[in-house]
């Protein structure tokens, strides 16, 4: 009878490495924030759940719905609270992850040892372990390139702004980072780029936000006529290229939000201007609040 020597120290240093680097690569697929205390605090509480095998009357939680609850517990503590739909899509992109790793442990080591990963003679995982790093690091290097090119595949959608008799026709991506919110009412915000709305906005509102400095809000509005005073709507926000600022916004009369063949119709949606591009590659010129997207889903 073959016998081995199981290390404690190597153990968790293993699966403390590779729980890092999966939990690194699911937040740069993902989109999430990657707080290295929080990440390595998950992940050595994944890696100590191995040693409940070895707890008097524990060992029956070491199945697959223990292991379940503790990928939620895992992703809690890495992440924090998110949105239950954002959190389903990193609790499945953590599988995902999890499995390509595992599958690339095994089979380098396989590969090495000649007879299976623990064949032969190799008695180490550090092989495999070490190329999964590798790749984790490369893939995840590319994760904000891979995340837009895959979510613009499924969130792009036409985007209709309806401002009394004209319309403005325009490509929108579905932003699940983009909480951005009316302070007063509440509504979801569209945030759209100045040089794709500036045709159908008032000739005062197009010179102040065509200027470098933030405009004046309270001349702005002094300044507006007819019913563009009250349409307008200031939006405090903290992302896109800035720590935190002001985009001025107004109500328009109808934004409709087209899926295939469904559409959504709403009045209650505020449209903030942007100065600057919001797509590197033009493949989009508006980002839509989730909220927007609800009845799709």
């Amino acid at each position: 009878m073959v016998e081995y020597t199981v290390y404690a120290d190597e153990i968790i240093a293993n699966n403390l490495l590779m729980n890092c680097a999966i939990l690194y690569l699911t937040a740069r697929l993902a989109g999430v924030p990657c707080r290295v205390l929080r990440v390595v605090t998950a992940a050595l509480t994944g890696s100590l759940y191995i040693f409940v095998l070895f707890l008097p009357g524990a060992a029956s939680f070491y199945n697959l719905a223990g292991k379940l609850l503790l990928s939620v517990v895992v992703l809690l503590i890495a992440f924090g609270l998110l949105p239950w739909r954002r959190f389903l899509v990193v609790w499945i992109l953590f599988f995902g992850v999890s499995f390509l790793a595992g599958g690339v442990v095994m089979g380098i080591n396989s590969l090495v040892a000649g007879t299976g990963a623990l064949g032969g003679e190799s008695r180490t995982l550090w092989p495999g372990i070490l190329s999964a790093l590798f790749l984790v690091a490369v893939v995840g290097r590319k994760g904000a390139i891979l995340r837009r090119r895959v979510t613009a595949g499924f969130f792009r959608v036409p985007v209709i702004i309806h401002l009394g008799t004209a319309r403005v026709e325009l490509e929108g991506l579905v932003d699940t980072g983009n909480q951005l919110s009316d302070p007063v009412t509440r509504d979801p915000v569209v945030v759209v780029e100045f040089e794709a709305i500036k045709d159908f906005i008032p000739d005062v509102m197009r010179e102040a936000l065509a200027r470098d400095r933030e405009p004046d809000f309270s001349a702005l509005v002094a300044a507006l006529e007819g019913n563009w005073a009250t349409r307008l709507r200031l939006i405090p926000y903290r992302s896109l290229g800035k720590s935190g600022g002001l985009l001025v916004g107004f109500k328009p009369d109808l934004v409709e939000v087209i899926y295939g063949e469904r559409v959504v119709k709403t009045s209650r949606v505020v449209v903030a201007v942007y100065r600057h591009r919001l797509s590197p590659e033009d493949s989009y010129n508006a980002l839509l609040h989730p909220q927007l997207i609800k009845a799709f889903l």
